[in-house]
Parts: structure tokens; sequence; C-alpha cells
């Protein structure tokens, strides 16, 4: 039980529920939840006992049941479905809708956040939505009611990042940067890293598409500009795509300074204001043009963020743009005109790192930078044999009664793409660069893996 509620302390539909709203840390959930079964543990033993029985009840009536020719009725089974069909045992209870009890999904959600393409349209007035709604999904505190705090968000989690949305901006948080120890609780704590806006006026947002690893957010504006997000599980990168809209980047504090990477050796090609690609035959790609005592200009597609804090964030664009910080406050870089184009950011964890240049994590952030996930899934398949390393995760083998047979799970994680170019391009993008918790690093296979030496940052957090 414990573990089940760390698993889903990060961001889940617990959190909103049992967190503290606003500057909720993602150890709060988990705490509420663990507090209240301490409080009422001999209810709960009790309780525990009789689900007990019930599940063993159920489970003896599963095997004396008769097996069945046909479906029950009711039974919802497809071709590709991978599930036992109702032929080989019956459930012992009715399918029932909740909102028949009055409490139907939108009773808890704000389904107007969700795009109009995902809302149901028919005539049925039971159904919201097209897709039965994902109640466990890590993404859902973003379609709750919002907080009083700005109209934000509860806080979700896509691993190394937690994300807060309001009606105009995107906050991002590396928790562990604000962690806390205690001697019986760690706490990683959401604080506001880096907000991303536009200088646009808005007029709506939705979630436009989900799956078991991401969920895709967009912004609309009123003169019909676009600006996406796609929060993907283990992505190093903060993923976001603009159309005609001018972004807006704002600090935790303030910032210290905004440049190019280190050690650049550039060559300019074409006219910089006809959006054409930069090359270099060095490290990054940026100069800084025209600084003034009261602002500080750079172009180019690649930049380096410092915050007052001290943290460094490396921002990559598509195509070259112009970014600008008013150097007496400090407070926001934007960009001089609307962007069209692919834009990613990640934090540089080694904070104590003196020399970007020679970190291995850093060229490989750089060099991976041009492809970035939009989707992700998850299947599996059963094969008879030995055990092998053929998949991403390959679990345990397991004897099948009716062969005696040694058969093996394969689990496989597949990411939808986008490029920075056309992949027929000669520049093609390097393959795309993901994080790993560590016990699911041991069952990757070492085709994929990168070690210290291939990657020598360490994202950390509160879960694995």
């Amino acid at each position: 039980f414990q573990q089940l509620l760390m698993t889903n302390g990060g961001g889940g539909g617990f959190n909103s529920f049992l967190g503290r709203g606003g500057g909720v840390n993602m150890k709060d959930g988990r705490r509420s939840w663990l507090a209240y079964c301490h409080m009422f543990s001999p209810v709960l033993y009790f309780v525990s006992l009789l689900m007990l029985v019930a599940v063993l009840s159920c489970g003896i009536a599963l095997i004396v049941l008769p097996k069945r020719s046909t479906p029950s009725t009711g039974s919802q089974q497809t071709a590709t479905t991978p599930a036992m069909s109702d032929s080989n045992f019956r459930i012992s209870f009715s399918k029932i809708n909740r909102v028949d009890y009055g409490d139907g999904v939108d009773q808890f959600i704000v389904k107007n956040l969700f795009h109009p393409e995902l809302l149901y349209q028919g005539a049925n007035p039971t159904r919201t939505f097209i897709f039965p709604f994902p109640t466990g999904a890590f993404w859902t505190n973003l379609v709750l009611p919002p907080t009083q705090n700005q109209g934000l968000s509860f806080p979700v989690v896509a691993y190394p990042y937690a994300f807060k949305w309001s009606d105009t901006l995107v906050q991002v948080s590396y928790s562990y940067s604000h962690r806390k120890e205690e001697t019986k609780a760690i706490h990683d704590y959401f604080y506001p890293d880096l907000s991303f806006a536009c200088e646009e006026t808005l007029s709506g947002r939705h979630v436009t598409a989900f799956d078991p690893l991401s969920v895709a957010l967009q912004y609309e504006t009123t003169k019909k500009g676009l600006w996406s997000l796609f929060l993907v599980q283990g992505s190093p990168y903060v993923n976001m795509e603009y159309g005609s809209v001018t972004p807006v980047i704002s600090a935790l504090s303030t910032f210290e300074d905004i440049g190019c990477p280190p050690l650049a050796n550039y060559s300019f090609v074409g006219n910089k204001r006809k959006r054409r690609r930069l090359e270099s035959s060095g490290y990054g790609v940026c100069y800084t043009d025209s600084s003034t005592d009261t602002t500080k200009t750079v172009h180019g597609v690649q930049f380096i963020l410092t915050t007052t804090e001290g943290w460094k964030w490396i921002i990559f664009a598509s195509e070259p743009l112009t970014l600008e910080m008013d150097t007496r406050t400090r407070a926001k870089v934007r960009a001089t005109e609307p962007y069209n184009g692919a834009f990613r950011a990640a934090i540089i964890p080694n904070r104590t790192l003196d020399d970007l240049s020679m970190s291995s994590g850093m060229q490989r952030l750089i060099n991976h930078a041009g492809i970035y996930p939009i989707h992700g899934d998850v299947t599996w398949s059963f094969s008879s044999g030995s055990p092998s390393r053929s998949g991403f995760w390959s679990g345990a083998s397991f004897s099948n009664s009716s062969d005696n047979k040694q058969r093996v799970a394969t689990v496989s994680i597949k990411f939808k793409t986008r490029s920075f170019v056309p992949a027929t391009s000669a520049t093609a993008p390097k393959p795309l660069l993901m994080l790993a918790l560590p016990h699911h690093a041991v069952r990757l296979s070492p085709s994929v893996m990168l070690g210290p030496k291939g990657f020598d940052f360490s994202y950390n957090t509160i879960k694995g």
C-alpha cells in the first residue's frame, strides 16, 4: 500500500485532494495519505481484512465457474485487446456507470480544458468524452479546478521536471533543486524555476492529446497563433512549439545573465533577419547582438540563461531568433518578434561544474537537441524460449502450466518524434535522448545506454 502511494504521490490525482495547494510539495500527498492510515489504523485493518476475504472469495468463484463459449452481455472485447475474454471466466460484479450515481467525471474536472475534438458531441447525455477518462493519469491535476494561487493548477510531474499551468503561462520546476531533507522525510518542493508565456493575448488553452507517457497542451492567441507544449516522461528537455507567437521567459527571482554556450567559434551564414539557419564549426550557434547599457541582446539558435540562484538553462531553437533582456530589472527574457519553430529548454543539473565545454552531458544535450518527443506508447509481448534482452525491458520468466515452457515478457517504450530539420537532410539529428530511472536502466539494452563517460550529468528525482 505504501509503495502504491509513493508511485502516485508525484503529481497524480492524490495530491490534488490531499496536498496543500499552490506551492504544494510532491511529498505532501504521500504524507497525508500515510497520516490517514496511521490515524485510523484499527478501522483500516478491519476493512482490509474484509476486503481480503472478499477478494479470496471472488478468486475461488472465478476458479470454479465453468468455461463459457460466448461472451456475456455488456462485454467489450476487440480483436486487438490482449486481455482474457469473458469466455475464459466471468467477472463476479456488474459494470456500472458512475453517472447513474451522480458522480460523473465532469463533476470534478474542468471539461472545457479539453480540446473540443476530445469532447463527446453525440446524443447520449451520460457521456462527456470520446474516450474513457484516465482517472489515474499523471497529468490529471492539469484539468482539476485551479488553485487560488494565480489560477495555477496543482503540479504534475513528467520527470525530471514538474509543471503547473494557468490561462496565461506555464511554470517549470526542477524540484530536486529545492529539496529539503529531514530525519524521516525528504521533500522536493515546487518552485517556478522558469515560467514560459508570450507577448500576445491568449484566447484559450486545451489538452489536445495524451497517452501513458505524455500529455500535449496548447494555447491559442486572438490572432490565431499557437503555442504547444509536450510534457513527456523522461525527457531532459522542456519541449515546445511556437506558431506566430512571441516567447517570454521569466526566472524564479531574476536572471544573472543571458549569453551563448562557451567556446563557440562561429561563422554566420546569410541575413540574420531572414531566419536563415546558422552554422558553426565550434560548440554552439549564438552571438551577442547590439547590446546597450539597458538591454542585452543575443541572436542565434542556442543560448545559456543563468539565474540568480546559480542554475544554468540551455535553450535550443529550430530557427534563429533574437532574445533580449532588460539589464536593469533582469526579470524577463523575451523574443523581439513572433517566432515559428520548435523551442527546447534543459537545466544543466551540475551547478558546480566550472567548465561546461568539457562536459559530455552538455555535449549530448546539444548534439541531441534536434529531435524531440511528442507522444509515447507502451507495448508488451510474450514469447516462449530463454530470457532475452532484445527489448527495452525484458522481465521475469514464468512456467506455463499447459506446455511447461519458459516464457518471457518484453515491454517496449516507443516515442513519436519531430525534428528541427527533415529526416532526409544531410544534417539530420542524432537519435532521441531520454532519461531512465535506475530500476529501468538495469533492463535497458546496453546498445542504447550512455554510461558516466558518455553523459556525465545526473538528473535527480524523489521517485525511483
